[in-house]
C-alpha cells in the first residue's frame, strides 16, 4: 500500500476536497478508482 500511495497523489487530500470520507482513502472502490483515475 505503501508504494501505491507514493505513485499517486495523496488519496486523503483528494478525499478532503471531494468530501466522500475515510473510507475511499483507505480502500477506493472501484467506481472511485475510475473517477479519480482519470485525474492520475
Amino acid at each position: 500500500m505503501g508504494q501505491h500511495e507514493h505513485q499517486n497523489p495523496t488519496p486523503t487530500y483528494l478525499n478532503r476536497e471531494k468530501g466522500s470520507g475515510p473510507s475511499p482513502s483507505a480502500k477506493p472502490p472501484r467506481a472511485v478508482q475510475r473517477a479519480s483515475g482519470a485525474q492520475w
